[in-house]
């Protein structure tokens, strides 16, 4: 014993032992190897013609933009955690459909990385129509998201949704001339105006980058609707622009981070008169100006990500982060309509969430937000959300997915806001924005069933849910009776070197209630993107959290 004891410290204490144990301190990054490979194989190019079609239309993304994103560089320390990083960050492209990094261990202590990715097809042409409720839309869209291979977007599309459209030209550059800056340009026309955005920002590239930095500005002119019963019965012409200016700092472990971000905002709004027939109630204010300056306080508890399948996504690994993160913001706030000269002197804001693992099949996730604006400490709008959600995947070829949802709004001043519910954001079967009202609830229930079945590169899956929702007026209360209900049958389509993380959904729903005393026939849907999402918040309050 005394033998195998002194064996063991002879090893640990030896010069070099740990720098010769692979991802044990002491050992450095030597070569870094590129292979970027098309999007389809050698193989699947010879099998098929299509293949070699796309492939000869697509240009393979160059090996300077892959390996900007490596966060090491040859010579130094190696960092398993950066590594794991760096292949999270290439995954996380748009053009880019699957990445791995390998990492050869050499005797004399060195570490070497072989990149390898397969690209997406990225040429975009696409002329589509889609059904949802009695409202149709239409697309015709022309872009490249990969030009030339350099990373860089540019993108024509014209959009139609019932009787409006729009026209819009974009460009985005994720790395502005190599550097880490990212650039967004926008410009369109509307049926109202014209429609104007750029942006320019480094953001928070890596969990060690200490700063972020932002700016945009925007002119837009747009309508707002006003819903009944799923018609829009009134609208109000508007015009705005605005300017942001953002500055985040950054600190801690990759594991416990904190951020703070200082954020000042200026907007001018002026309204037009309120057309149509109007739900009671609703208002639209004179012309406005918006200024705001706010501190928000982030801390993100993530001490592990996790690589996921068949979650939200066909045929593509969703990289996952357990932990929390919590957010609170405070401000200062000025708004004023220019004929009433009235202010709002203060903002606030408070967002949660978190993703937990249970056993080895089960995923959980909760979280909520809620901001408004005070005067005299007292709301004078204010809107939230909170959500819980819950995949099991423990079934093979099957993931159970639900999903609970509640939000609310409430504006004593400025322009009405309203929530609204059915097709096209949670209760299928039912017309877009059937329900309207100030408060929403909504559950949503899946059995996603992923299968081997393919067609060319198309991946085929499919979907059996259940839907139940309301929207009620403020003064309402909620109750059981208020709910309508559906049930359905689903098809899910999904290419990683095609379509990326997109996921195209056919949706058959079969409405159980009557609404106004009708009952709504058999409803036929074509959309993308799943219903509902792990971290989605709600329709109509921004982006996921």
């Amino acid at each position: 014993m005394a033998a195998v004891v002194a064996s063991a410290l002879a090893l640990v204490l030896a010069p070099g032992a740990w720098a010769q144990t692979p991802g044990g301190p002491g050992r450095r990054v030597g070569t870094i190897r590129v292979e970027p490979g098309h999007v389809f194989t050698t193989a699947q190019r010879a099998e098929n013609p299509f293949f070699q079609a796309a492939d000869f239309l697509h240009h393979r993304t160059r090996r300077e933009v892959i390996a900007r994103e490596v966060l090491l560089a040859p010579g130094d320390p190696y960092d398993p955690e950066l590594v794991a990083e760096s292949e999270r960050n290439i995954r996380a492209l748009d053009f880019i459909a699957w990445a791995d990094i390998e990492e050869v261990f050499r005797p004399e202590g060195m570490v070497d990385l072989v990149v390898r990715t397969r690209d997406k097809f990225t040429l975009r042409a696409e002329l589509s129509a889609s059904q949802e409720g009695g409202e149709t839309k239409q697309r015709v869209s022309l872009g490249e998201t990969n030009l030339l291979g350099h990373g860089k977007e540019l993108k024509l599309d014209r959009e139609s949704r019932g009787e409006k459209s729009v026209e819009r030209v974009k460009f985005k550059d994720p790395r502005l001339w190599g550097s880490r800056w990212q650039l967004k340009a926008q410009a369109g026309q509307t049926d109202e105006g014209e429609d104007f955005a750029l942006g320019v920002g480094l953001p928070f590239y890596s969990r060690d980058a200490p700063w972020a930095l932002g700016a945009d500005a925007r002119y837009s002119a747009d309508d707002q609707d006003f819903f009944d019963a799923g018609r829009s019965v009134a609208s109000a012409d508007r015009r705005s622009q605005a300017l942001r200016l953002e500055v985040g700092r950054s600190w801690g472990m990759r594991a416990a981070l904190r951020r703070l971000h200082l954020v000042g905002e200026y907007e001018d709004s002026d309204f037009g008169r309120l057309e149509g027939s109007p739900p009671a109630g609703t208002r639209v204010p004179g012309d406005t100006q918006r200024i705001e300056a706010s501190l928000e306080q982030e801390l993100l508890l993530q001490p592990r990500f996790i690589e996921a399948e068949e979650i939200d996504q066909v045929d593509r690994v969703q990289d996952l982060a357990i932990g929390e993160t919590l957010a609170g913001k405070a401000g200062l706030l000025d708004v004023r309509e220019v004929a009433r000269g009235e202010a709002h002197p203060g903002s606030w804001a408070l967002r949660l969430s978190t993703l937990r693992e249970l056993g080895g099949h089960a995923l959980w996730t909760a979280g909520g937000l809620v901001e408004g604006h005070t005067r005299g400490g007292e709301a004078t709008a204010w809107d939230g959300a909170g959500f819980v959600r819950a995949y099991y995947r423990g079934v093979p070829f099957h993931t159970l997915a639900g999903s609970f949802t509640v939000d609310a709004v409430e504006v004593r001043d400025g322009l009405t806001r309203q929530l609204t519910l059915g097709e096209d954001n949670g209760l299928r079967g039912y017309e877009p924005r059937q329900l309207v009202g100030e408060k929403r609830v909504r559950l949503n229930l899946e059995d996603r069933i992923f299968t081997d079945l393919r067609l060319l590169s198309v991946r085929f899956g499919a979907a059996v849910f259940f839907d139940s929702g309301t929207a009620v007026r403020r003064s309402e209360d909620l109750a059981a009776s208020d709910f309508i209900n559906s049930v359905g049958v689903g098809l899910r389509m999904g290419s990683a070197p095609l379509i990326g993380d997109k996921v195209f959904r056919l949706d058959v729903a079969f409405p159980l209630d009557r609404v106004n005393g009708e009952r709504e026939g058999v409803s036929v849907s074509l959309s993308t993107g799943q219903m509902f999402t792990i971290f989605q918040v709600s329709e109509g309050l921004g982006e996921d959290l």
